[in-house]
């Protein structure tokens, strides 16, 4: 039951994520990605869809890095 939610929710922060980026806020599309990939590689771990778990941590990898970045050239999170 907790894969096949993380599967869905995973697809739903992926697609809030792409929102954030239309209307220029990509830390929070970052953000909100970091927990997304994460539950889709989870997902694609349960099918066995090794490519996806690749694709997955390829974008958590890019995900931090767009976050690091930001927190290093702004010293912290807008709030």
């Amino acid at each position: 039951m907790f894969f096949k939610v993380a599967g869905y929710a995973g697809v739903m922060l992926g697609l809030i994520g792409s929102a954030f980026v239309a209307f220029d806020q990509c830390l929070y599309a970052n953000c909100i990605w970091l927990v997304g990939n994460v539950l889709l590689a989870i997902d694609a771990c349960r099918h066995k869809i090794y490519k996806n778990i690749l694709l997955f941590l390829g974008y958590e990898i890019v995900a931090t890095v767009g976050v690091v970045r930001y927190l290093n050239l702004n010293g912290g999170f807008p709030l």
